[in-house]
Formats: structure tokens, C-alpha cells, sequence
């Protein structure tokens, strides 16, 4: 049995996610089931080798999850062969890197944060033990948070977030990652932040690509209610940024990065001044809205467009960008571009090739390299590859796990791939 689309990536609320079931022995009063269960909108017999159906996704696009889909008898009696589906998420579960995403690592206390919309919105947090592995250390309950990301300088944790704040509009709250459970917040900024799908911080500075009025908004963390500071325009739909104090053009200031995926663009710009200072536009890339309508009408799976930035070490101020496009044949690939983000220029006159369904990447600043997560529809598992950020090459590591990340980082060591989703944290092995 095999399902079309063969994985789930939404970008709205309250959706419903069609699917055509191909297989053998179907007949009429057929039911489809998920495990976990997902209501469908009933169960259209076409034939005995095909089914129509739709999953009421409604905010499960925000779980990045497996889900087990069977064909089943009405009284559950007899089912078909059990097939994976993996979702591997929308907008607002982007890991980037440690400083960036749904996942953060504070390499000066050994704290592992994620933020997670299981049964309502959650931040939880897990301490990272010297053999990395992790413990649970705790929880706390908030409102629609979404893109986390923390400043080992200041040691504040910053969330994009709405209903949590209470506020007429949405914006970011930031906090101390000692003692994190127990006080209000540090510091707040709000604007008219409709379309938040990242947030990047770095020396007490953070950003939020803001998609819908094409700008980045920034915020100074040392203040408790900054103003917000917004860019230029910048090109066209901003989505994944990153942020550094040392691969800028302006002394004493940062600069975050932004991906456009609008327009296939990354931009710099200093921070707090907010000037734009340079972009690099990628030729040959598929703009985002061309991506999503042919996903839709094609029934074909993306991953989404994820950014990584290695700061200092053997590939110091170079970015990779994970992003879908069309290959030579109008079929739909994700493929993985290089830049050096203090030049602003592209890295390799070629995309790096990637396999399977690539939906993560994460960078390692130990040996130059990021890693590539990509879900496997062979062994229905996330599959590892490393990506030399120097030269293009890719190797592929043994890790593997069943879960489909929704946040991912490497440990400070260079040793282990934190894996996160649903409450659950794995530590891999990614030497060899």
C-alpha cells in the first residue's frame, strides 16, 4: 500500500491534508486509520486498487510525528499493511542551529530547550550530561510560542510568541535560563508580527524575520520593553535567519542573515543600525510560491526552507540554505546552497545534491560541516548526512532514528546529534 502525498508539510491552520491511498483488496465501507488517531472527512471507494481521503490536520501541522496509516474493515477486524507517514511540520518548527529554532543548546550550563505545540504550547527543558546524553528537567506552559533561540552572552532564552504575552500583538519574550521556571519575563517586544517563522539572537540582540511586510524586526535584550527596529524592505517573503558578531562589514555591530525564499536571497544586514549591507540572490532556485502550489497540486512532500550559520572554526562566517526547487525534469527537490556570509558570496558553482526528503539541516562548528536530516521512505527513518561546508562533499553517517525532528543541534563537542520531538529527546552518535 503506498500513500500520495507520502509526507505531510502545511503552512495554515485548521487545514485538511487530502491523500490518495493505492493498494490492493479495497472495497466499498472501507475505513482509513491513524495511529495516532487524525480524524478524516470520510473515505471515497474508487476502486479496489484506490481510495480518496482527508486528514483533518487542523494544528497537528505544528507536530513534526510519524503517524501509522492502515485500510481497515469497518469493525477494525482486518486491516491492510501498516505504511509511515511522517509531518514533518510547518513554519514554525524550524531548527537552524544552536543559537536559532526549535531547539537550543546553552553551551554554558548544559540546558537543552525546546518548544513543542503537544497538547497546547510548552517549552520544555532537558540538562545535557557529560556523557550526552539527557534528562527532562522540567516544563513550563504558555501560550501559541513557537521559534526558540538563546544568547550565551546574556543567558536570556527568547521565544516568538503570541497568546502568552496577552498582547494585542504578537512578538517575542525573552528570559533568564537560570531559574527559568520560576519569574515573569525579562524583557517583551511586540509589533504587527503576523507571520513569525524564525527568531535569531546573539549578543543580547535578537531578530524575527517578519514575512509578511518583507523585513526584519530587531531588539536590543538589555532593555525590558525595546522598541522594535525594522529593516529595509528585504526582498520577498523573509523566512529563516541567522545571526553573528563576527562575519558583519560593520565594527561593533552584528548582522543577521535572512533567507527569502521568495526570491532566493540571502541578505545581511547590521544590527542596530539596520542597514542593509549586502545580498546574494541564487539563480536557477524556485520561488517559495511556485514550491508550495505545485506541492499541493502534485501531491509531492517538501521539507521547507531551513537556514545554518558556522560563526568561527574551520568554516568560520559560512551559511548553508536548505531549500526546495525544481530539478532540470519540473520535479520538485530540496538541495542545499553555500555561502560565506563576511564576503556575501556564493560558495561552489553547484547546489549540493541531497537524497530522500531533506527537512533539517544543523550546523557543526567543530569540523566545518553541517548535517542534513532527511526522512527515508526505504526504511521509514531519519537518515544522516553530513555536508562539508569547504567543498560540498557529503558523507553519510549511521546514525538513524524514528523520530522525525522537530528541533535538532549538535552537542558542544562535535560528538552527538540531539533529536527532538514529542516531549522526547535522542542523543546520536555521529562519529566515525
Amino acid at each position: 500500500m503506498s500513500l500520495t502525498p507520502s509526507a505531510g508539510y502545511l503552512e495554515s491552520d485548521h487545514a485538511t491534508l487530502p491523500m490518495v491511498i493505492t493498494g490492493s483488496g479495497f472495497v466499498n465501507g472501507d475505513i482509513v486509520v491513524t495511529t495516532p488517531d487524525l480524524a478524516n472527512a470520510g473515505v471515497i471507494y474508487v476502486s479496489p486498487t484506490k481510495l480518496q481521503t482527508g486528514f483533518s490536520i487542523n494544528a497537528d501541522q505544528f507536530k513534526p510525528r510519524t503517524y501509522i496509516v492502515q485500510v481497515c474493515a469497518p469493525d477494525k477486524t482486518a486491516c491492510s499493511n501498516a505504511v509511515v507517514f511522517p509531518m514533518l511540520g510547518s513554519k514554525n518548527t524550524m531548527p537552524l542551529d544552536p543559537r536559532s529554532g526549535s531547539v537550543y543548546i546553552d553551551s554554558g550550563t548544559g540546558d537543552f530547550f525546546a518548544t513543542d505545540q503537544i497538547s497546547g504550547s510548552v517549552v520544555y527543558k532537558f540538562h545535557l550530561n557529560a556523557d550526552n546524553s539527557v534528562t527532562p528537567d522540567g516544563s513550563i506552559a504558555g501560550g501559541d510560542n513557537y521559534a526558540i533561540a538563546g544568547d550565551p552572552m546574556t543567558g536570556y532564552l527568547t521565544i516568538t510568541s503570541g497568546a502568552m504575552l496577552e498582547l494585542p500583538n504578537w512578538g517575542a519574550v525573552w528570559f533568564g535560563i537560570t531559574g527559568w521556571m520560576g519569574g515573569g519575563f525579562t524583557g517583551y517586544v511586540q509589533d504587527q508580527l503576523k507571520a513569525m517563522p524564525d527568531v535569531a539572537v546573539d549578543d543580547h540582540y535578537g531578530c524575527i524575520p517578519e514575512t509578511e511586510q518583507n523585513r526584519d524586526i530587531c531588539f536590543d535584550e538589555t532593555q525590558s520593553a525595546p522598541p522594535a527596529l525594522p529593516t529595509s524592505t528585504i526582498g520577498s517573503e523573509p523566512w529563516t535567519a541567522t545571526m553573528s558578531d563576527v562575519c558583519g562589514s560593520a565594527t561593533g555591530e552584528n548582522d543577521v542573515f535572512t533567507w527569502t525564499r521568495g526570491d532566493a536571497t540571502l541578505w545581511r544586514a547590521a544590527v542596530p543600525s539596520m542597514n542593509v549591507n549586502g545580498f546574494v540572490t541564487v539563480s536557477g532556485i524556485t520561488d517559495a510560491d511556485t514550491i508550495l502550489s505545485k506541492a499541493s497540486s502534485t501531491a509531492t512532500a517538501i521539507g521547507g526552507w531551513h537556514q545554518a550559520l558556522v560563526p568561527i572554526g574551520i568554516a568560520a562566517c559560512t551559511a548553508a540554505v536548505l531549500t526546495p526547487t525544481e530539478d532540470g525534469g519540473g520535479n520538485l527537490i530540496s538541495v542545499l546552497l553555500r555561502f560565506k556570509a563576511d564576503t556575501m558570496k556564493a560558495l561552489g558553482n553547484q547546489p549540493v545534491s541531497l537524497p530522500g526528503l531533506p527537512y533539517r539541516v544543523v550546523p557543526r562548528q567543530t569540523n566545518g560541516s553541517v548535517v542534513v536530516l532527511y526522512w527515508d521512505f526505504g526504511s521509514s527513518q531519519t537518515m544522516i548526512l553530513s555536508v562539508d561546508l569547504a567543498s560540498g562533499n557529503t558523507t553519510p553517517l549511521a546514525a538513524t532514528t524514528s523520530m522525525v525532528a522537530a528541533g535538532a543541534a549538535v552537542t558542544p563537542d562535535g560528538t552527538h546529534l540531539l533529536v527532538y520531538q514529542d516531549g522526547q529527546v535522542a542523543s546520536l552518535s555521529i562519529t566515525q
